[in-house]
């Protein structure tokens, strides 16, 4: 279900099926398939990527039964895939990730001390409803019969 979501390409398993749906997708728009010899770019992409990584292409060439016109063709044709198709609508990076705390170990106090990001007091604030609330149960805990004898 999410490999056929825009762009081709989205949740594949790897570079391989990355690919493969992309040259499915291409294939589908008679414009975009112009030009394209999708036999000879799936053998490329479905059993010769490692060797297309390393330029075997004489090698490549052999085992196909194709020349080495055809093969510099078919490649040009694939590096207009995209190896991430989500980066072409999410963007490349991603913010980075800062703790609100950090907590470390003080060897000359012997204590554990808390370093926030932020300044703690200027954020930090206590509801009146809360601490009124807080304030009726602290009573309530400390005489329980008290509490239930006045709701009676």
């Amino acid at each position: 279900m999410v490999q056929s979501l825009e762009p081709a390409g989205v949740g594949a398993r790897n570079l391989r099926e990355c690919l493969l749906l992309q040259l499915d997708a291409i294939e589908q728009d008679e414009e975009a398939a112009e030009g394209h010899d999708f036999d000879l770019e799936r053998a490329l992409v479905g059993e010769h990527l490692k060797d297309l990584e390393m330029n075997r292409y004489p090698q490549i060439s052999k085992k196909l039964g194709r020349s080495l016109d055809e093969l510099k063709e078919a490649v040009r044709m694939l590096r207009h895939l995209h190896p991430h198709p989500g980066r072409l609508v999410g963007g490349s990076d991603a913010p980075p990730i800062t703790p609100d705390a950090t907590i470390h170990y003080d060897e000359d106090t012997d204590r554990y001390e808390i370093d926030m990001a932020h300044d703690p007091i200027a954020s930090l604030s206590i509801s009146a409803l809360y601490r009124k609330n807080a304030q009726g149960s602290q009573l309530r805990q400390e005489n329980p019969r008290v509490s239930l004898q006045q709701r009676a």
